[in-house]
């Protein structure tokens, strides 16, 4: 893995992945590992079909590369 892509957080609901504050709002982002076929495919087809429809578990980061 060569870099990171930050993303959705997986851990929180939607609704949660921001936090409004009278004076700013935090949006939530996760960091993932990726490869550098990954970032290409982000940079092609988008992030989120990558992630939502690639099949590819992020979490893992032994897994090897299927793009």
């Amino acid at each position: 893995m060569t870099s990171y892509f930050l993303f959705w957080p997986t851990i929180l609901e939607k609704d949660q992945q921001q936090l409004k504050l009278s004076d700013r709002t935090i949006i939530f982002k996760q960091a993932y590992p990726i490869f550098d076929s990954e970032a290409e495919a982000i940079s092609t087809i988008g992030a989120e079909k990558l992630f939502m429809t690639g099949g590819i578990d992020f979490s893992d980061v032994s897994r090897e590369t299927i793009i």
